[in-house]
């Protein structure tokens, strides 16, 4: 079943990122869409091609959450927008995930308060940042993200936020050559918490 759920999420997701190409297409960089697109695609393939030779706790990762994870980086890569659409999808997957792993009612309202406080205090630190900047630090599309996955993630959630935020801030560190270019960089948050949080996943099913 988790097979068929994943190719069947692999074909959507093509089609939305192929819709959202098209909707965003005044907001996209063409550049990095014609310097990536072939990765983030067989990135997309590899989703339910993996989850044939993986066992049900690794397949729901690599067949459900991989092909979204690629969707939302690969559009917030070249276009710095994540669509609701794949939010929605994401949110269902997580849905699954819980139904899948019969995850007690209480378990979810423990991770949704505890995750739910530190996107509520990561949001609050980072509006102030903002208004002192004046400079967007952290899009709503990062917020969203976070949050249907609190479900599933809980608490966990804060480590590897913080594990993606500084992947990003390396990254854009060895961009820069001055201090003063590192303050103008504006580079995506969403490809760094995707990779991150699979991780994360990886993480809770080792555990």
């Amino acid at each position: 079943m988790i097979i068929v759920l994943g190719i069947t999420l692999f074909l959507l997701c093509y089609l939305l990122l192929k819709q959202s190409e098209t909707k965003y297409a005044d907001c996209i960089i063409s550049s990095k869409r014609l310097k990536f697109n072939n990765i983030f695609f067989i990135l997309l393939c590899l989703g339910p091609l993996l989850g044939v030779f993986l066992d049900a706790r690794y397949a729901i990762i690599s067949c459900l959450y991989l092909p979204v994870f690629v969707s939302i980086a690969y559009m917030d890569f070249i276009s710095h927008i994540i669509p609701d659409r794949f939010h929605l999808i994401g949110f269902l997957v997580v849905v699954f995930h819980l139904w899948f792993n019969k995850t007690g009612s209480n378990e979810i309202l423990f991770n949704l308060l505890v995750g739910g406080s530190f996107i509520g205090i990561v949001y609050f630190v980072t509006w102030i940042a903002e208004k002192k900047t004046k400079k967007e630090l952290l899009g709503g599309g990062d917020i969203k993200l976070l949050l249907w996955l609190t479900p599933i993630l809980g608490g966990t959630l804060a480590v590897f936020f913080l594990f993606g935020l500084t992947l990003a801030l390396l990254h854009v560190m060895v961009l820069s050559k001055s201090w003063g270019q590192f303050k103008k960089i504006y580079y995506p948050l969403g490809p760094y918490l995707c990779l991150s949080i699979l991780i994360n996943l990886v993480y809770q099913v080792q555990s």
